[in-house]
């Protein structure tokens, strides 16, 4: 089942503060059905936005988050194009618990300073960003009358009758969250990551679940951060790859060169690196042999 986010907003990883170089943008609506939790929702995508027209529910967006916290946005810089980090303190948690202080997410131009939200949150570890990312899926902001209005990251969120009543302010809003987390039956908040916390290369051969050598060829998205590559694989070490694959490498990365990389897989089809140290030049011609010998090895 596709993420909700790859519909409701753009997926930092891949596309949502990158740029790229196509062009072809096509710019007609179409309308979908997509899965959100147990319901079906109908959504109508634009090249501007992705809006919800009928059938579904405010659990759904309970259920698929990882973490529900009260903040107050103390800050933010620019990370990329219409991409912010913001900084916020952390009023109450409602659901999970931030493992990263202070606490920051990712988001666009939405927030405003000293302003108090609910954030509807989802994460993913990344050895790439070095910490937690977190970003929106909803969030929730009060009017003067301390009524409650949800928004994804385009468009107001229309709730049923039933949901208006429960969650009109923050006191049954925490009642209604505490009520549907009781009854699921995973907490996201806890997933296992599959970053792996060493400097030691033998640790790092061990518990990776693919290693081998590559040569960048086309980039097709960045961002401060990340490259977006389709890699060549020139040679497998550990666990075998189709000769062509995706994979998110560090900014520095350049077509053309080769490099050692220990991988995960981070969706269907597309690879990330798994550590700090997973990625090595062959440029770095001492580590690289030292690491190569390891492998040879095995």
């Amino acid at each position: 089942m596709k993420r909700l986010l790859s519909i409701l907003l753009l997926t930092l990883l891949i596309l949502t503060a990158c740029s790229t170089n196509s062009e072809d943008i096509n710019t007609s609506n179409e309308t979908y059905e997509t899965k959100v939790g147990d319901s079906t929702a109908v959504v109508e995508q634009s090249k501007d936005s992705a809006t919800f027209e009928s059938e579904y529910s405010l659990d759904d967006f309970v259920n698929l988050s990882s973490n529900i916290v009260k903040c107050r946005i103390e800050g933010f810089s620019e990370f990329d194009k219409n991409i912010f980090i913001y900084e916020a303190t952390i009023i109450e948690e409602l659901k999970g618990e931030i493992i990263d202080l202070p606490f920051t997410f990712y988001a666009d131009n939405n927030y405003d300073l000293n302003k108090e939200y609910v954030l509807f949150l989802e994460f993913f570890d990344s050895a790439l960003y070095g910490h937690r990312v977190y970003k929106p899926i909803i969030f929730a902001s009060t009017d003067e009358e301390n009524i409650f209005s949800y928004y994804t990251i385009d468009d107001k969120v229309q709730l049923s009758y039933d949901e208006e009543s429960a969650t009109a302010n923050y006191s049954s809003l925490k009642q209604f969250v505490k009520k549907v987390d009781n009854g699921l039956k995973t907490n996201k908040s806890t997933v296992e990551s599959n970053i792996i916390y060493t400097d030691d290369f033998d640790v790092l051969i061990e518990n990776s679940d693919y290693i081998c050598q590559i040569v960048p060829v086309e980039l097709i998205a960045s961002n401060p951060v990340l490259n977006y590559m389709k890699c060549k694989i020139t040679k497998n070490y550990k666990n075998k790859l189709k000769e062509d694959i995706l994979i998110f490498l560090p900014s520095d990365s350049k077509i053309g060169e080769e490099y050692l990389v220990f991988l995960f897989e981070s969706s269907e089809g597309v690879y990330e690196i798994n550590s700090l140290i997973s990625f090595i030049a062959k440029t770095e011609e001492k580590t690289f042999n030292k690491v190569l010998n390891k492998l040879v090895k095995q």
